[in-house]
């Protein structure tokens, strides 16, 4: 595992996830929301968007998470691994709340600067709906993602967790 991605809804916990990935596996972590947004939640251009995950994956090791489907594919033809946080809905509702109240006033550390975190109507919907529109498209990409990626699937944060806790021991 060098290359990572690390994808599912929002609110899964990608973010947490690649965090402790990256320390586990003492590999860098590129967390996509913190690119993406500029400050006072501004999106970044689109061309130079593309430009810019084409440079993040030229590295021979990274974490990256973020799902972002118009450039999912550059960074899929360079992945060997993707970890697909498939959990329910009501997950991630309830760690988006979480979240909410965690970082309120404040920028969480994955994401953009000057981006405080908030919980708009229009977000919730959006996690809301990730299993009707989102997850369809990010399930025909890992469909299609070759031989040479190794696709892990998570139903629960339990069995996200009990993978963490085996990797570290792993190292020991």
């Amino acid at each position: 595992m060098n290359r990572i991605l690390v994808v599912g809804s929002s609110g899964a916990g990608k973010s947490s996830l690649s965090r402790r990935l990256g320390e586990v596996l003492d590999m860098p972590v590129i967390h996509l929301d913190s690119i993406f947004w500029q400050p006072n939640w501004v999106q970044m251009d689109q061309e130079e968007w593309m430009q810019l995950n084409r440079e993040i994956v030229k590295g021979n090791e990274w974490i990256i998470d973020g799902f972002y489907p118009s450039t999912i594919d550059l960074r899929m033809a360079k992945a060997d691994t993707v970890i697909y946080l498939n959990y329910p809905r009501r997950v991630c509702l309830f760690r988006a709340f979480k979240r909410r109240f965690q970082y309120r006033g404040t920028t969480r550390p994955d994401m953009g600067e000057g981006c405080q975190e908030r919980l708009p109507i229009s977000f919730l919907k959006y996690i809301w709906d990730f299993p009707k529109h989102q997850k369809p498209i990010l399930e025909e990409v890992l469909q299609h993602a070759g031989s040479h990626v190794n696709i892990i699937e998570f139903k629960s944060p339990k069995e996200a967790e009990d993978y963490i806790t085996n990797l570290s021991m792993q190292d020991m």
